[in-house]
């Protein structure tokens, strides 16, 4: 974190660096307000703030929240500090106090320009100056400590008491001391009061040509000259950090020193001008007149054509002097020598036909004797800076190298085989083809093997004979562009689809990706390369199964090169790994990498809610006390949750893991930063969230967020009581009305049943009359005396069946129609040996009738008593009795016929007729028809013949589905 700052414009030395870090750039087009950063500052919570000309701004490592006051003319900050973690900012006239999620204005300077402002140490006060004045600001009062004549300019001031000040005017240091004002130092250029050190400040001065940089202790009065040089500096930024001061130089470049101005670290944003830097964890913020950019890594430096680093770079590789060299495509050769200057190798190849191109290609090396091997079109080059020759392929061309050092012999792989070069012979002493595939890469085995990778497949070769991969290998018909053997004897292989390790029995792919290069480092690390950046391989690690045995870099993190170069890369002596791209070359220091350890902190930005129309109403912001509880109404219970974690390394890589208790106790992992919930039930909730940054660190301790959804008084514990009393009571109520009712039908019904019997039982006792009975018997005992006993008994017989017919099973009301035409049958028998000759009966039963279907008990007896009894008993020549059953149109239909005198004679007769039978038949379908749908009925027709009475005919209907429950 930012301690102390200040800038002055004087001359110093300019740095100059021919590489620079991978920096981030962040503009307007990513939310700043404005792109003229001036002030930087880092908050308790780990928020960077950012001064702009056009408002602040809060940054997390993605997200930019601008604060933009409406009533405030001037929105240029020109100063951001924090008094018991609240901050505060300043421009030219007002000084505002952050609060909630927003900015108060709590002091306006009016005319007077505010120049700086202070904080007081372990105070809520701060000191404020303008151009010529001090003043005191202390809840909300303003005491004027002293002025200075209005020609001043102050620049910076130390506060040491209400009566003893410091102030820097530029070129003059001044002490102010109860009342009175001397100037203690007089410089050529600007002085800079260090806020850290309690007295000390420092100036610049212009010494014999000379600029030199003192240090002054103004408790002892002493002056020190800590830094002289010969070169201009534009402006100086002082910023303390444990023992480190960064200065910036004149115009795009950094640089810092320890306490002794030795040079720790340098480099350069290029064509940008730096206003301000702060550093916080890893990362370091340089305020810019083009925005914010971030350093996150400096174990990346990059060479590109502004450095005359030529394009299209293939070859990387180290001399016996330690200079570096790079060949191009394009032909041309430029090393950078032990003073860091790049500089281009003059070229003159012996031998390079007139017609062919000087294309330097992949995989160089130098020689232990120094000489180069660089691949080229149609052959190599072969030499140094003073000798170079070209050795002749023909019409082929190396794409990589092998030297066996104990056979003197290199290995060009090309597209038409491998070419063996002989380098005592100096000469091409064999071809071996490769059926036609391009050789890529060439690498041996811990058995002393050497692989041929083509672009189709894998080829063996035993320095004698060239053998191909069994077809039962993991390996066979797989290409791969590049392989290296590890410490471990393990070959790594790359190609289109990834990075994989083969143990000789089984492979297995470690990352994604299509990648051009492997390479190892100090055989503890495998650096590998694709199109987008470069995996960095713990070996041990990873065999042991650590989680974090791997990083990935690409633009997001340090590494912004554009697809590596194919098998190109090359580790030096310092242990440097020089990786060619599209564009540039990347040196990758993984000596300077800092793996963080400690855990991105996470904090919830804010929650939001709606009901069904999904109209978003946010509920709170940032930031969150977690001990309050944010009420939501019952028709409020869809929500939102947005949180973030403060990651400025690599914020694209940062996951979460969440979990809303109460509804899901379950942790659940995501890569962004919002979750939504529906429906949630009314309830208490708690949703907390974690976050893990690219090295797999978690957050120990959750950002939390504690909610109630309020239900409605319809979804209260009483409501619910109350609604279950209710229900039981209703539930009591209705069964005791259910039970009841059902009863009364019961009752009703048994009644109605009885009143069926009962018509029935006087239907039976009507027609069943003792004269009937006596009539019987005595035509039973006439046959006994004519000795006809056979005749008698059956008779007989069917006298005790007919009783018992009648009599028997009194409580029902029905039986089947055979049992009912038995009866009838029994019934005619008897009248028959009454009559004798006088009576007949015939009874005609279709095919199609079911004798089990139920009929109301008696309903053809009724009738057919009634046409012996009324229609042929008063017939002197007695009469006939037909009775036909059939089914017709979903009815039984019973006809009973008889040719007898008719009803018209029989009522004149007076014969002995109650009515009985037929009105309880009557009531009884009346009765029966109002449960069934299909009505049951008889029909009595009197039958004439040239009009004289000739019968009568009873038509009985009873529908198949008659149902005769009440």
């Amino acid at each position: 974190m930012k301690r102390s700052l200040s800038i002055f414009f004087v001359f110093l030395s300019a740095i100059v660096f021919a590489q620079h870090y991978s920096y981030r750039q962040y503009t307007i087009f990513e939310g700043l307000p404005q792109n003229q950063v001036m002030d930087l500052y880092v908050d308790h919570y780990g928020f960077l703030w950012l001064g702009t000309k056009g408002g602040i701004c809060r940054f997390d490592g993605k997200n930019f929240v601008s604060f933009k006051e409406q009533n405030q003319n001037d929105q240029y900050v020109r100063g951001i500090f924090e008094i018991n973690d609240t901050l505060y900012y300043y421009t030219g006239e007002s000084i505002l106090k952050n609060i909630s999620n927003g900015f108060e204005e709590i002091y306006n300077s009016g005319e007077e320009k505010i120049k700086r402002v202070r904080k007081i140490n372990d105070s809520d006060d701060f000191i404020i100056a303008t151009k010529s004045k001090v003043y005191k600001y202390s809840n909300t009062n303003l005491t004027t400590l002293f002025a200075m004549s209005d020609t001043c300019n102050i620049a910076d001031f130390k506060y040491i008491s209400d009566s003893a000040c410091y102030l820097s005017l530029y070129n003059s240091l001044y002490a102010y001391q109860n009342g009175n004002i001397e100037q203690i130092i007089k410089s050529n250029y600007y002085v800079f009061i260090d806020h850290n050190k309690a007295n000390t400040a420092y100036y610049f001065i212009k010494d014999n040509d000379n600029f030199c940089i003192i240090k002054f202790d103004y408790s002892k009065n002493i002056a020190t000259k800590i830094h002289e040089t010969t070169s201009d500096l534009y402006s100086f930024l002082f910023t303390l950090d444990g023992y480190k001061y960064v200065i910036e130089t004149n115009q795009d470049t950094w640089a810092m020193f320890d306490e002794e101005i030795n040079l720790l670290d340098a480099n350069s944003i290029p064509d940008v001008q730096i206003n301000d830097i702060v550093e916080y964890n890893n990362s370091m913020f340089f305020a810019t007149e083009n925005g914010l950019y971030v350093l996150n890594s400096t174990a990346f430096e990059n060479y590109t054509e502004k450095d005359e680093m030529p394009k299209y770079v293939w070859s990387i590789f180290e001399t016996p002097e330690n200079d570096i060299v790079f060949a191009s495509y394009a032909g041309k050769i430029y090393k950078i020598r032990g003073n860091n200057k790049l500089e281009k190798v003059n070229l003159k190849i012996k031998g390079l036909p007139e017609d062919l191109p000087s294309l330097f290609y992949m995989d160089g090396y130098c020689r232990n004797n120094g000489q180069w091997i660089i691949p080229m079109s149609h052959g190599s080059f072969i030499g140094n800076e003073s000798s170079q020759e070209f050795i002749s392929m023909i019409y082929f061309t190396p794409f990589c190298v092998y030297e066996d050092s104990l056979r003197n012999i290199i290995y060009f792989g090309t597209n038409n085989g491998i070419y063996l070069y002989n380098t005592e012979k100096n000469k091409i002493i064999k071809n071996i083809q490769t059926e036609g595939h391009n050789v890529l890469d060439i690498e041996q085995d811990k058995y002393g093997q050497l692989w041929f990778c083509t672009n189709a497949k894998i080829f063996l070769y035993d320095g004698d004979t060239l053998s191909d991969l069994e077809s039962e290998h993991v390996l066979y018909n797989t290409p791969f562009v590049s392989c290296r053997r590890d410490v471990n004897g393990n070959m790594w292989l790359g190609n289109k689809t990834g990075l994989f390790i083969y143990d000789y029995s089984t492979i297995t792919k470690v990352y994604e990706g299509a990648f051009t290069f492997i390479n190892n480092y100090k055989d503890t690390h495998i650096v590998a390369g694709n199109t987008t950046g470069i995996l960095y391989v713990d070996i041990e690690k990873y065999m042991s199964g650590s989680k974090n045995s791997m990083y990935f870099f690409d633009r997001y993190n340090g590494f912004i090169g554009k697809e590596c170069g194919q098998n190109g890369t090359f580790v030096d002596s310092k242990g440097n790994v020089w990786i060619p791209t599209s564009e540039s070359v990347v040196k990758f220091m993984p000596e300077k990498l800092k793996i963080d350890t400690l855990p991105p902190p996470v904090y919830i930005y804010s929650l939001s809610a709606s009901g069904k129309d999904l109209h978003w109403e946010e509920k709170c912001t940032f930031p969150i006390n977690q001990d309050s509880i944010y009420h939501l109404t019952w028709d409020n219970n869809n929500i939102i949750i947005n949180f973030h974690a403060v990651d400025y390394e690599c914020p694209e890589r940062v996951k979460y893991k969440y979990r809303l208790q109460g509804y899901n106790n379950e942790w659940n992992e995501i890569n962004t930063g919002e979750v939504m919930f529906t429906n949630l039930s009314p309830g208490h909730y708690t949703f907390e969230v974690i976050a893990c940054d690219e090295f797999g660190n978690w957050t120990k301790k959750p950002a939390v967020i504690k909610i109630h959804i309020v239900p409605a008084f319809w979804q209260t514990v009483w409501f619910l009581i109350i609604i279950i009393i209710l229900s039981v009571f209703i539930v009591i109520l209705f069964t005791y009305l259910y039970l009841n009712r059902k009863r009364k039908k019961e009752k009703e019904k048994q009644k109605v049943e009885k009143m069926l019997v009962s018509m029935q039982m006087n239907t039976v006792n009507a027609q069943l009359d003792p004269h009937f009975v006596f009539n019987a018997i005595s035509a039973i005992g006439t046959e006994v005396q004519l000795n006809n006993n056979e005749k008698a008994y059956d008779y007989y017989v069917k006298v005790t069946r007919l009783l018992r017919s009648s009599l028997s099973n009194k409580d029902t009301i029905v039986r089947s129609l055979a049992e009912e035409i038995s009866v009838v049958e029994d019934y005619l028998e008897l009248q028959k040996l009454r009559f004798e000759e006088r009576i007949d009966f015939s009874i005609y039963l279709a095919k199609d009738i079911n004798t089990d279907i139920l009929i109301p008990k008696m309903c053809i007896q009724v009738f057919v008593e009634n046409a012996v009894k009324h229609g042929i008993e008063n017939k002197p020549e007695g009469g006939e009795v037909t009775i036909r059953i059939k089914n017709k149109d979903s009815y039984l239909n019973i006809e009973i016929q008889d040719s007898g005198i008719g009803r018209k004679a029989a009522s004149k007769i007076h014969t002995k007729s109650t009515g009985i039978g037929l009105g309880a038949m009557s009531n009884f379908f009346n009765i029966t028809n109002q449960s069934n749908k299909n009505k049951a009925s008889f029909e009595i027709i009197d039958l004439y013949e040239n009009n004289e009475a000739k019968g009568t005919l009873v038509i009985l209907k009873i529908p198949v589905d008659y149902k005769y429950i009440i």
